[in-house]
C-alpha cells in the first residue's frame, strides 16, 4: 500500500561542548504509514558520529570536544539525514545539523621546573623543552616571554616552548645588570586561557680565550743629553 508521509522539520540545533546531544522524536504528517514505522541513519556527511533508536526515531550523540572536532570537515558541525520506513517500504528522509559549542573549561596544568642552566660564553643556549604536569591543557598550547629581567635577550619558539639565546661575550655582558646571569620568564597558555609560568637562568661562564697578537716594531730612538724622552704609542697587530 501507498502511504505518503513526511518527517516534519527537524530544526537545526545547537549543543555545548561534552555534552550528550538528544534530538526530538520525529513528528510524521501526511498518510498514516502502513504498519510499524523503523528510523535508520541513512545519510549526513557526520552519519557515524550519531546513534538512533529505530523505534522512536530519536537521535544521540556523545559529548564532543570543541577543541578536537569529530565531524568530517572539523568546524563542530555535525550533519545528520534519518530515514522513517513502513512495512510496505513507504519513506520520507529529513536533514538537520547539530552544532557543538566552545565552552569556558578550566585545567589546572603547571609548567615543571626548569633547571637554571649555565652555558659557555659565545655559545648558544637552547633550553629543554618544556613538560606540563596537571591537568590536560584544553586544546592547543602557546607558549610566550612574558618576563625576566632579560627577557628581550631570548627568543621562543610558540609552539614547543624552546628558549635560544645568541652566544654571549662574558667580557661584554648584555643582562640587565652585566653579571653575566640572564633571567627569563615564559607563559603556556591554552585555547581557554588556563595557563602557568616558568622562571630560570642562564648563566654565561668565562673562558680562557687564546689571541695572538704583537706589539709592532718600534724604531730605536736618540735623545739629546739632558732632554726628556718620550716613545710612541706602541701599535698592537694581529687577532
Amino acid at each position: 500500500e501507498v502511504a505518503n508521509f513526511t518527517i516534519d522539520a527537524i530544526a537545526n540545533a545547537n549543543v555545548n561542548e561534552n555534552s550528550v546531544y538528544t534530538s526530538v522524536t520525529p513528528n510524521l504528517s501526511g498518510d498514516t504509514p502502513i504498519g510499524n514505522v523503523t528510523y535508520t541513519i541513512n545519510g549526513g556527511a557526520d552519519a557515524a558520529d550519531f546513534t538512533i533508536n529505530g523505534t522512536t526515531g530519536v537521535v544521540s550523540m556523545v559529548g564532543r570536544d570543541f577543541e578536537s572536532p569529530a565531524d568530517a570537515n572539523t568546524d563542530n558541525v555535525y550533519e545528520i539525514e534519518i530515514t522513517a520506513t513502513d512495512d510496505d517500504n513507504n519513506s520520507d528522509t529529513e536533514t538537520w545539523t547539530v552544532t557543538v559549542t566552545d565552552q569556558i573549561e578550566v585545567a589546572n596544568f603547571t609548567i615543571d621546573a626548569i633547571a637554571n642552566a649555565n652555558v659557555n660564553e659565545n655559545s648558544v643556549y637552547t633550553s629543554v623543552t618544556p613538560n606540563l604536569s596537571g591537568d590536560t591543557p584544553i586544546g592547543n598550547v602557546t607558549y610566550t616571554i612574558s618576563g625576566g629581567a632579560d627577557a628581550a635577550d631570548f627568543t621562543i619558539n610558540g609552539t614547543t616552548g624552546v628558549v635560544s639565546m645568541v652566544g654571549r661575550d662574558f667580557e661584554s655582558p648584555a643582562d640587565a645588570n652585566t653579571d653575566n646571569v640572564y633571567e627569563i620568564e615564559i607563559t603556556a597558555t591554552d585555547e581557554d586561557n588556563n595557563s602557568d609560568t616558568g622562571t630560570w637562568t642562564v648563566t654565561v661562564n668565562d673562558l680562557v680565550e687564546t689571541i695572538s697578537f704583537t706589539i709592532d716594531a718600534i724604531a730605536n730612538a736618540n735623545v739629546n743629553e739632558n732632554s726628556v724622552y718620550t716613545s710612541v704609542t706602541p701599535n698592537l697587530s694581529g687577532d
